[in-house]
């Protein structure tokens, strides 16, 4: 994170866990989060409760991406925006993370939000093969 995208963000626990997101540092990343700390995700069957449950998921993610570049940061109290490009082999998606920061100021939300689809679904099997997780069809057989 260059100096130009740390300073379009307000709150320093957030700046911090996208500085520490960019550098691939799992331990500075997961001291931003509450222990409580909620994550959605469209690549994720379903949402991720407490803290124990993010490391490896976080790990394979920073592990997947080549390169990821903060456009824009979005404030509103306590929510924090953050609309980036996530660069991995020739795929490129565009994504928003939407966090919560807690009382404690720690980020007790994030909702991830990306597109193109193509790109989230090759994302999220070169994901699931880093954490050693059968990867999953978009339809059931059963539903076609």
């Amino acid at each position: 994170m260059n100096e130009a995208q740390a300073a379009m963000f307000h709150h320093p626990v957030t700046r911090n866990f996208f500085r520490s997101t960019i550098l691939r540092d799992t331990p500075a990343a997961m001291k931003c989060l509450a222990n409580d700390v909620t994550v959605q995700a469209s690549f994720f069957p379903e949402t991720v409760v407490g803290i124990e449950n993010i490391p490896q998921s976080f790990e394979a993610f920073v592990n997947v991406c080549d390169r990821i570049e903060i456009e824009r940061v979005f404030h509103d109290g306590p929510y924090t925006g953050v609309k980036m490009k996530i660069f991995f082999g020739e795929f490129v998606l565009d994504g928003l993370d939407y966090t919560h920061q807690n009382e404690e100021g720690l980020i007790d939300q994030l909702l991830v939000m990306w597109r193109p689809l193509e790109s989230i679904l090759a994302f999220r099997n070169a994901m699931f093969t880093k954490m050693g997780v059968p990867h999953q069809k978009l339809v059931s057989e059963d539903a076609a």
